[in-house]
């Protein structure tokens, strides 16, 4: 447990010197801290920031899905040296990042899995409505237009949607 303090003090200080431009190898540490000591939530949440900003996007999905699933599992089992409150953030914004990256990519399948992903483990998830819209959305840009139509339709008849515009949107679409 001494060496683990040790050493995630030592990458979060290297990570304070680069903050504004972090290196490759600073970003190999912290995979390699994870590898290690796979169950610190906030590590693969920083692993993930850095591979964003160094436009390694499906590194970064990787590392936000493991923050995410790690938040999750903290949040259910009750046993976390951090407050529900940070977990329950860091879980949010670590599925909001993995979608942020999976869109950068631009491919279909990592966008969907995001998404995906998202629902699992926020369902009612403040934005929910806006996911669902892009799986229907994805799925309409694939060529899937049956699959398409009926995801909008649906959104458009939620009456869960928090956004009427978007109702109004998925129902032109649909």
């Amino acid at each position: 447990n001494e060496l683990r303090i040790r050493l995630r003090n030592f990458v979060t200080t290297w990570n304070r010197l680069e903050k504004k431009n972090p290196s490759p190898q600073l970003l190999q540490v912290y995979q390699s801290y994870g590898d290690i000591f796979p169950k610190d939530v906030e590590m693969h949440f920083w692993a993930g920031q850095i591979a964003q900003t160094k436009q390694l996007y499906e590194d970064a999905a990787r590392s936000f899905a493991k923050a995410a699933d790690l938040a999750q599992a903290e949040l259910k089992s009750g046993k976390s040296h951090l407050d529900q409150p940070t977990l329950e953030r860091l879980l949010a914004g670590s599925l909001l990042g993995e979608v942020e990256v999976a869109e950068a990519t631009k491919k279909s399948s990592l966008k969907v899995a995001a998404y995906n992903h998202y629902l699992t483990l926020l369902p009612q998830g403040a934005r929910a409505g806006d996911i669902r819209y892009q799986i229907a959305h994805t799925l309409y840009e694939d060529g899937q237009h049956r699959e398409a139509a009926e995801q909008f339709r649906r959104l458009a008849l939620d009456a869960r949607v928090s956004n009427p515009k978007l109702g109004e949107k998925s129902a032109d679409l649909a």
